[in-house]
């Protein structure tokens, strides 16, 4: 019995009210003690207990019990994450699945997400990353079947633009489902978001890096796909991570032909020829989509 694998879409609607106060006959300027607010900087998550603020909630159809405080297994202090995947069948849920948002962090000090993991048997976790909030989600990363061991080891999952993360909510999320339809524990300490100084060499990609060419009439609308970014660890080794819209600045060559909007949706508008491209944190992405309309 090989693993299931679920996704769960939920929507949340936000309703915003705006209020617009106007002032006949004058302007008032902002005052120099005006303090703006700001965004906690905190990145711990699960260091021996919650960070402030921090919930659970799994997803549908998750066992709900999945997860719990261990005081008896752990990297080190005194607590760690424990997470009982269910056997096939469990009437109580079909697999072990959550996310771990807060209210809104600044993350923008860190580049990554690390922590330490271990499980009861040589196990492959189908997703586990940051950036679900049962929101917009704009800017959730995962990194799918993360190999873990029966010994403590360190993770690293990158962040593709820091910059970008000024109020995220989502500070962890996982989906694991049983290995050969039997159940197991893993086990995750010291998790948190780290200023690492060692993930260098960024190079993002879109179309997955291909240089295509379309041509397209005017009211055709396309979606760049193909989204990546990858980073070198201190090991040597690269990791490649699939990667919202959100984290890319695209551009289009010439407007009134095609227009591309910050979710990479492009929309020809008129006729000649333009090329879509784009860029993370400044850094050129592979690939470009050349757009010839008549």
């Amino acid at each position: 019995m090989m693993k299931s694998r679920r996704h769960i879409n939920t929507k949340v609607t936000l309703v915003l009210g705006i209020i617009l106060s106007l002032t006949l006959g004058c302007e008032r300027e902002t005052s120099e003690n005006v303090t703006f607010a700001t965004f906690s900087n905190d990145g711990r998550i699960f260091i021996d207990s919650f960070s402030p603020g921090l919930e659970y909630l799994p997803f549908a159809g998750s066992k709900f019990e999945a997860f719990t405080v261990d005081t008896d297994e752990v990297f080190q202090g005194a607590a760690s994450m424990r997470f009982d995947v269910p056997n096939f069948g469990d009437p109580d849920g079909s697999f072990a699945g959550a996310i771990f948002p807060n209210d809104g962090r600044d993350l923008t000090d860190f580049d990554a997400l690390t922590f330490y993991a271990k499980a009861s048997v040589a196990a492959t976790i189908n997703e586990i990353g940051y950036g679900d909030s049962f929101g917009e989600n704009r800017f959730l990363v995962g990194t799918s079947n993360l190999r873990l061991t029966t010994n403590w080891r360190k993770y690293i999952i990158p962040i593709p633009d820091p910059s970008k993360l000024t109020f995220e909510r989502g500070m962890f999320w996982y989906a694991e489902g049983p290995e050969e339809g039997n159940g197991y524990t893993f086990w995750i300490d010291e998790l948190q978001f780290e200023k690492l100084g060692t993930i260098a060499q960024p190079n993002p990609a879109i179309l997955s890096g291909e240089d295509r060419v379309r041509d397209l009439s005017a009211g055709s609308v396309i979606t760049i796909d193909g989204l990546s970014q990858t980073l070198n660890l201190a090991d040597g080794s690269n990791v490649t991570l699939a990667t919202p819209p959100s984290y890319f600045n695209f551009s289009s060559s010439n407007a009134t032909v095609a227009h591309v909007n910050d979710l990479g949706v492009v929309t020809v508008i008129g006729s000649g020829t333009a090329e879509i491209t784009a860029t993370i944190a400044g850094v050129a992405a592979r690939g470009s989509l050349t757009i010839n309309s008549n």
